[in-house]
């Protein structure tokens, strides 16, 4: 009813309650939202009276939210892309991108994963896109309860799975983090001979390669070693 529903503020560096408020109405409750670069909160939010779903923004400090249309699917996974393009799988297992203007919904594909179960319910569930590589990672649980994370292919709708949750989660909130790693930043490095490095006497170098691209793609490459020596770790040195 009215007035049961609240809105709590968490310290995101410390998890510490902040603040909370009662809402008088479901306009902020959302089956699954989406921040893009600007940091703008789209959703898929019930409308004020929870009879019809809306693509809103919310503005959770003021709480508030506007409306940009009335949607027709409940999305279970919604991400935006680096140009500001909603995609969302919805509840029949189906990938939709979304005019994040008018809130028109076009259908991509299907992604091959059932949803929803006999009784027409479905599993918690949540997903994202990576705004540095517009992939989308979807936090699945089927209609049998296995969960699993997969990828989906904006072009098409398919999923592909990436990984099994190692014990059973159901995640309710996906989410990808700002990358914060230097630009020049090494990639991997690679060719390093494992088993000499076991086999191996207390000294000796062994020669690594540093790939060319930085983790950001610029280039960063050149050769280096581990050295050993009798009492001491090895370190790293780079020739090139």
């Amino acid at each position: 009813s009215y007035g049961t529903m609240s809105h709590y503020a968490f310290d995101p560096a410390t998890g510490s309650f902040q603040n909370g408020s009662y809402l008088n109405d479901y306009s902020l409750w959302s089956t699954e939202t989406a921040v893009a670069k600007d940091g703008t909160v789209y959703g898929d939010f019930y409308s004020a009276d929870a009879t019809r779903f809306e693509l809103g923004v919310a503005d959770y400090a003021a709480d508030t939210r506007t409306t940009i249309g009335q949607l027709y699917h409940y999305y279970v996974a919604l991400g935006i892309t680096s140009a500001d393009v909603l995609y969302g799988v919805a509840t029949d297992g189906n990938l939709y991108s979304i005019d994040p203007a008018t809130a028109k919904e076009t259908l991509v594909g299907p992604t091959g994963v059932r949803l929803t179960l006999d009784d027409g319910t479905w599993n918690v569930q949540s997903g994202e896109i990576d705004p540095a590589t517009d992939i989308f990672y979807w936090a699945c649980t089927d209609y049998t309860g296995h969960s699993a994370l997969y990828t989906v292919d904006l072009a098409t709708g398919a999923a592909t799975k990436v990984g099994d949750m190692a014990g059973g989660e159901q995640v309710a909130l996906l989410h990808i983090p700002e990358d914060n790693t230097p630009p020049e930043a090494p990639a991997m490095a690679g060719e390093l001979p494992v088993g000499r490095l076991r086999q191996g006497g207390p000294l000796g170098h062994h020669p690594l390669h540093h790939p060319a691209p930085s983790l950001h793609g610029r280039r960063a490459g050149g050769h280096g070693g581990l050295r050993r020596g009798a009492g001491r770790e090895g370190r790293g040195q780079r020739d090139g």
